[in-house]
């Protein structure tokens, strides 16, 4: 259950473009071994279905902002 998602609606179609799932590190080795878990399936998830969704880690909005 990722944190929350960003649609953005372009020529009249809204599409999913990225799920967020924030955590307070990116970093795997600094997470519960579950939380590592969810992120890597969640990743391949996306990949399976190949429609240019990505899952996205960040800890905040801010720095996600800047990768963008």
């Amino acid at each position: 259950h990722p944190d929350w998602a960003v649609y953005l609606e372009k020529n009249g179609e809204e599409k999913l473009y990225f799920v967020v799932e924030t955590k307070g590190s990116e970093d795997e080795e600094h997470l519960r071994p579950t939380e590592s878990k969810k992120i890597r399936c969640g990743k391949r998830h996306f990949e399976a279905l190949d429609n240019g969704t990505e899952l996205k880690v960040a800890t905040d909005w801010h720095q996600l902002k800047m990768r963008l």
